[in-house]
């Protein structure tokens, strides 16, 4: 029985769907590959033109021995054959907790024609995930909210049925990592005054784009949720107002003069942040039954008002 292939919704996205109508069918028939699932904005039902096509691949069980490096060559054979040798670009291959990924781009004047004679669109980015320890259990949970595109007939209904269920699930908060979380924000700050001291301003930008990154994972619990690793499409995980706020805490420090210290840029990026914890941390310790770090804020900023000229002798949150 020939297999099915569910690429109907992504008939509004003509570049997206290109590459899986040439990609998906000659994955399939690798022996190895038991499912195919999408991740990301296809996942969530909220694509546009602009995004990219990221693909999880669940491998058969008792083929998980295989190394990175076999894999990524099994997925180079796959693109030669469905977008040509000279249709793709691709990216050295990542690992991060386990988890494998390869990225790549559809290109401008390679094969003008997929595997089965349809045009494949230049310009779309994708990636390939995988697991070498994957199960159809915590597939989901890993990659957030997957929708199956083929399901090999090995697979019991059980199974099928189990990731088929995962397909738009958002995961919800853990309260322990919450409490964790919180006091982090503050060991994250306690970094700033040694790298501004030492005038490292591409590590100021750094750490306050990871303790931002920690804040908005807050919120997102906040509002019942978790985030996704992507960055790409952020806003949709905060209300408005929530949006305005963390875009304020990109502006930039002003001296009397009118122009823009680099220092006074960073305590003041740093100074909307704290801001911002402070609105939102009590509720979170409220909702999460989570201890509030007041040593730890207490603490860091002293040690911000006796080591930083600039900083702000009291902060007022309203």
């Amino acid at each position: 029985m020939n297999p099915t292939f569910d690429l109907v919704p992504f008939a509004t996205l003509p570049c997206q769907q290109s590459l899986l109508g040439a990609l998906v069918p000659v994955l399939a028939e690798l022996d190895a590959i038991d499912a195919i699932l999408l991740s990301g904005s296809l996942a969530r039902q909220d694509a546009d033109d602009w995004s990219s096509v990221d693909i999880c691949l669940m491998w058969k069980t008792g083929e998980q021995g295989a190394t990175t490096l076999e894999r990524c060559d099994e997925l180079k054979d796959a693109l030669d054959r469905a977008v040509g040798r000279e249709g793709y670009q691709l990216g050295l291959a990542t690992r991060k907790e386990g988890v494998d990924c390869l990225l790549g781009i559809t290109l401008a004047g390679g094969s003008d024609f997929g595997r089965e004679g349809q045009g494949v669109a230049s310009g779309v980015i994708f990636r390939f995930c995988w697991e070498a320890s994957i199960s159809e259990s915590d597939l989901w949970v890993r990659s957030g909210p997957v929708r199956p595109i083929y399901l090999s007939q090995r697979l019991s209904p059980e199974v099928r049925a189990s990731l088929k269920r995962g397909a738009y699930h958002y995961g919800t908060p853990d309260s322990h990592l919450i409490g964790e979380q919180l006091g982090q924000f503050w060991l994250l700050l306690a970094q700033l005054p040694t790298i501004l001291e030492r005038r490292e301003d591409l590590a100021a930008h750094t750490l306050l784009g990871e303790t931002r990154s920690l804040l908005l994972d807050l919120v997102v619990a906040l509002n019942g949720a978790t985030r996704p690793t992507s960055t790409a499409r952020v806003n949709r995980f905060l209300g408005p107002d929530q949006q305005q706020a963390f875009e304020k805490s990109l502006g930039m420090g002003r001296i009397s003069s009118g122009a823009t210290s680099p220092k006074l840029n960073w305590i003041g990026q740093a100074v909307a942040l704290i801001v911002l914890y402070r609105w939102y941390a009590p509720q979170l310790c409220e909702i999460f039954c989570a201890p509030y770090p007041q040593q730890a804020e207490d603490t860091v900023l002293d040690l911000m008002r006796s080591r930083l000229d600039g900083w702000p002798a009291v902060i007022e949150t309203g």
